[in-house]
């Protein structure tokens, strides 16, 4: 097993990492096998690509296409500080991982749909703020339970301290990134108990770390 850096020059690379990034949201806990068309909603094998989306947008289509899915993750690694990681066996990559750098302002308007949902977490986080997000991360099934998870998200941690930025790192609370998160001290100050909720989705919650 190898822990190797990824650049968006690295395309074979990228795009196997790609593969690995299907494989691994298409199984629970998130379990986004396709997409409406019009709504960007992520529905589970029951409703697979080619039905008919339930909100009625369309034809359903695969959640992350290769080609698609290489694209975006070339853009996530460019952007401004960007750490990215990979972890490979057999030629394979089983593990993925990467954070870049952005302010609360511009996290909230890219994660976020709704003005309102904008508003809040912006103002949570702190609008001016600059953070280092940890954005990504992933273990393809078989190879979870092996403490990858944690390890990868060390690295980029540890990659990215030159940049003297808080972290921030988004995930739901059903995600092994949920324990990962506290196992890290990150603390969460969106969507726990004694936090307020997250605007959008009440199963989302947001970590933060000086």
């Amino acid at each position: 097993m190898e822990f190797e850096n990824l650049s968006r020059n690295k395309l074979r690379e990228v795009m196997k990492t790609a593969m690995a990034y299907r494989v691994t949201f298409s199984t629970e806990p998130w379990c986004e096998v396709s997409r409406g068309p019009k709504c960007g909603d992520f529905y589970s094998i029951g409703n697979p690509p080619g039905t008919i989306c339930p909100c009625g947008c369309g034809k359903l289509k695969e959640a992350y296409p290769v080609i698609e899915t290489t694209g975006y993750i070339r853009n996530e690694i460019s952007r401004q500080g960007a750490v990215a990681i990979m972890v490979s066996k057999d030629s394979r990559i089983i593990a993925f991982g990467w954070g870049y750098m952005e302010t609360g302002e511009e996290f909230a308007d890219q994660k976020y749909r709704t003005d309102e949902g904008r508003k809040i977490v912006a103002e949570i986080v702190g609008r001016d703020k600059k953070v280092f997000y940890l954005s990504e991360f992933g273990v393809i099934p078989e190879e979870r339970e092996k403490r990858i998870g944690t390890e990868i998200t060390k690295k980029v941690i540890e990659e990215s301290s030159n940049l003297n930025l808080p972290f921030l790192m988004r995930t739901n609370k059903s995600s092994f990134m949920n324990k990962i998160a506290r196992n890290l001290g990150m603390i969460p100050i969106m969507g726990s108990e004694n936090t307020p909720p997250d605007p959008e989705n009440k199963e989302r919650v947001l970590y933060y770390k000086e």
